[in-house]
């Protein structure tokens, strides 16, 4: 924990101490590689916590893991434990985060699985061959864009059964077996 208080400030130049300092409303930091974009915002988080602002009410998004986790070291470093309070983290951790606290109220569990493409692709083709069917007629990437197209259009499997327009398409296509792979 930085124990001078706010020698952090010193680290700054005039324009990064201006966005470290201005903790009411948005600050858009805009810079190239290098130039300290990270180090300006985890000072603000940190700055906005010693002045008051509650940590669990901080939301700090990036793009990389590796990010995430140098951004919370940062902040621990100048603000100490309260850091683990903020919500820092990747989009996506941060987002699964708030999917699991209010799963339930969309009718999902808190403890569900997050697929990847390969993981999806590894399913699709245990439920293929379990279901005996040809992995040239149901290839994995035909189908898993299918499914995902339902998905999309908020087609459940059941809604994707009863539509007589997909199971046609489907049928069609030598693939009348879909809906129950999905």
């Amino acid at each position: 924990m930085d124990q001078t208080g706010r020698a952090y400030l010193k680290q700054l130049n005039d324009v990064q101490r201006q966005a470290v300092l201005a903790i009411d409303g948005p600050v858009l930091v805009v810079a190239g590689p290098g130039s300290g974009k990270t180090r300006v915002l985890t000072y603000r988080i940190a700055h906005m916590i010693q002045e008051g602002a509650a940590p669990w009410e901080i939301l700090a998004l990036t793009f990389t893991n590796k990010a995430a986790r140098e951004m919370k070291a940062r902040i621990e470093r100048v603000v100490g434990e309260k850091a683990n309070q903020v919500w820092a983290g990747t989009f996506h951790s941060i987002f699964a985060r708030i999917l699991r606290v209010e799963a339930e109220k969309i009718g999902y569990p808190s403890n569900f699985t997050i697929y990847d493409t390969e993981d999806t692709k590894s399913v699709l083709k245990a439920i293929i061959k379990e279901m005996n069917l040809s992995p040239e007629a149901y290839n994995v990437n035909t189908v898993r864009a299918r499914i995902s197209s339902a998905k999309s259009n908020l087609i459940s499997p059941k809604l994707y059964a009863d539509d007589k327009d997909l199971m046609q398409q489907d049928f069609t296509a030598k693939r009348p077996h879909l809906q129950k792979i999905y």
